[in-house]
């Protein structure tokens, strides 16, 4: 990028930073829940709670999160694969500390909390708050953004990545007109190529990421999973229609996250033949789950619901459910410090 096209691109980008912050300010009205919401998102709400989390120390952080993955069927220290893990450095003698812990000391870092801060809000505002059918979290999105590329969380930098090598958003440019963010934003991110995925060694996967400024991670965290859990309820109307009544009123909080986070992880999915078992690989997508739910539902004869996702130890058998839980359980624990640190969900 030569000088003259830096500066056409910062000045495009301060425009958009203005939309978003007339989006933010004209959403939020004195009185309201979206107040609350804010000040959870506030530097010093996300300074302070990081703060109580480390003062706990490791046992009691410990204690707490397996406290908060009970409810999901999550063992104590997380399960044992790669992403699935909760707890780290735990040995004979020792009882580890949470892998939480990282995003904890960056955001106690002198200055770590504002930039953090800046990104959560333009995800609520963007994303949010502009989809509220969805109940996106932005803490979950911070916990999904901290286990795909731990900086993303934090930088506000106008430099450009390529989402392929760093963040796991491999179809980011062929998905950006589906997003429903502001033209402002993306017309700010480019192609960053099409080329076969070197990492699935199954079958051939071409992929499309993008270009985009690194200070947009987080908001194309929030813009993909809200948009493939969409994709996601949309296909249940099709093709698993005694699902898609429960999703507006029968689904739970947890369960919402973990089909979000699934869907984030593994949309789509090759259908799921009643009778066999769940299987590793994204091929075992939210299609494949929810079928299985059902055709479970069938053979105990009981109405199914993707409330399930949460309690079926079966679907353990398949890493993007265990990777979707654990980031479930740690955008709660979050809540849980924010809670402690004295920002509550609900004035007192």
């Amino acid at each position: 990028m030569n000088q003259a096209q830096s500066q056409g691109f910062e000045e495009d980008l301060q425009k958009v930073l203005e939309v978003a912050r007339e989006i933010t300010v004209t959403a939020t009205l004195p009185g309201t829940s979206d107040q609350l919401i804010q000040r959870r998102l506030s530097p010093e709400a996300l300074y302070s709670a990081a703060s109580y989390g480390i003062a706990m120390g490791p046992a009691a952080r410990v204690e707490l999160m397996n406290n908060l993955g009970g409810p999901l069927q999550i063992p104590a220290g997380g399960f044992p694969m790669g992403q699935s893990r909760l707890i780290e450095g735990a040995r004979s003698g020792k009882s580890g500390d949470v892998r939480l812990l990282g995003l904890l000391n960056e955001l106690v870092r002198r200055g770590a909390s504002r930039p953090a801060s800046a990104n959560l809000q333009l995800v609520d505002a963007l994303v949010c708050r502009a989809f509220p059918e969805a109940k996106l979290s932005p803490f979950l999105v911070m916990t999904t953004a901290y286990r795909e590329w731990a900086p993303s969380v934090t930088d506000r930098s106008t430099t450009r990545l390529n989402t392929y090598d760093r963040g796991g958003l491999d179809y980011l440019a062929a998905n950006k007109a589906r997003l429903g963010l502001p033209k402002a934003i993306t017309d700010l991110w480019n192609s960053g190529g099409s080329f076969e995925n070197e990492e699935i060694i199954a079958k051939k996967s071409i992929v499309h990421p993008a270009e985009i400024p690194r200070m947009h991670q987080l908001l194309a965290y929030a813009a993909q999973t809200r948009l493939s859990f969409f994709l996601f309820t949309q296909w249940l109307q099709g093709n698993l229609p005694a699902f898609a009544s429960g999703l507006s009123h029968g689904l739970s909080t947890l369960a919402r996250r973990v089909w979000q986070a699934y869907a984030f992880l593994a949309p789509g999915g090759q259908p799921h033949l009643c009778g066999s078992k769940p299987r590793h690989g994204q091929s075992f997508g939210v299609h494949s789950a929810a079928g299985f739910l059902d055709c479970l539902g069938k053979e105990k004869e009981q109405v199914p619901s993707l409330n399930d996702v949460v309690t079926e130890t079966a679907l353990h058998h398949t890493y993007f459910v265990l990777s979707a839980k654990m980031r479930t359980v740690e955008s709660i624990f979050f809540e849980h410090l924010l809670d402690r640190a004295g920002y509550a969900e609900s004035p007192p």
